[in-house]
């Protein structure tokens, strides 16, 4: 009897252990996420990545030793080549850490992204309401051209249309309720990937500075535990004269 009785304890006390390791497992399983998702096509690469909070970070490009930063990207225009930082040295308005700056005045159709309290939306440069909420929510926003609006391509063109000029190009975008950034995979003219974002099916696009230094970005792929850094572009003379970038954080 007391043998019957002890491998019957001993058969309840495996099972014990076997379902406390499938259950922290499965908790493993669920903390540990991936912190990006990329899909590809002929002609774009798109992030998505799985953030917690975004922010306009001015003056210093964040730390690529700092592991909560999953995304980070060159954001509004900058307009001369300064070698101090200064706020109105970028184009429109724009808020950073929920305090709110004036910048100079670029030419061209504009829009907005903005976010605060775990929301973004991309607004028109005139819609005061969703700016002044963003400063009063603390959040970041920032003003760039105009690449696709409410589904339809937003002409006149951010960038010239000249067939004959190929660049990378990147846009912040919308789709389906996702935040997204869109990148060319190859130098194309501007209306290709204009075409190639629409064919994607983005709701609203918003033009990201882009160019030579001005490209140099990173991103965080692989689990939250345990992720891997990967440099968009290198380092070029004008990176230092970058001014704003719009990052991502876990």
């Amino acid at each position: 009897m007391s043998m019957i009785l002890n491998k019957k304890l001993r058969n309840a006390f495996v099972s014990r252990i076997v379902i406390t390791v499938c259950l922290l497992l499965c908790l493993q399983s669920a903390v540990s996420q991936s912190v990006i998702d990329i899909d590809t096509t002929a002609s774009l690469c798109v992030f998505e990545p799985h953030f917690s909070r975004v922010e306009l970070e001015v003056g210093t490009m964040p730390a690529k030793d700092d592991t909560s930063v999953i995304f980070c990207a060159a954001a509004a225009f900058t307009r001369d080549y300064l070698d101090a930082f200064g706020h109105g040295n970028i184009v429109g308005a724009y808020v950073t850490h929920g305090v709110a700056y004036n910048g100079y005045e670029g030419k061209g159709r504009y829009g907005r992204f903005v976010y605060h309290t775990k929301r973004w939306r991309f607004i028109d440069a005139g819609d005061h309401t969703s700016y002044d909420a963003t400063v009063a929510g603390g959040g970041c926003a920032f003003t760039q051209m105009w690449v696709i609006r409410n589904r339809h391509i937003f002409k006149p063109y951010a960038m010239s249309s000249d067939s004959t000029r190929s660049n990378v190009y990147r846009a912040l975008c919308e789709k389906d309720g996702k935040l997204l950034i869109a990148q060319s995979r190859r130098s194309v003219p501007y209306h290709v990937f204009v075409k190639a974002l629409m064919s994607y099916g983005f709701d609203n696009a918003l033009y990201m500075d882009m160019g030579s230094g001005w490209n140099h970005s990173f991103y965080r792929s692989g689990q939250d535990m345990q992720t891997h850094l990967h440099i968009l572009f290198p380092i070029r003379n004008n990176t230092r004269y970058c001014t704003n970038w719009l990052t991502f954080y876990k």
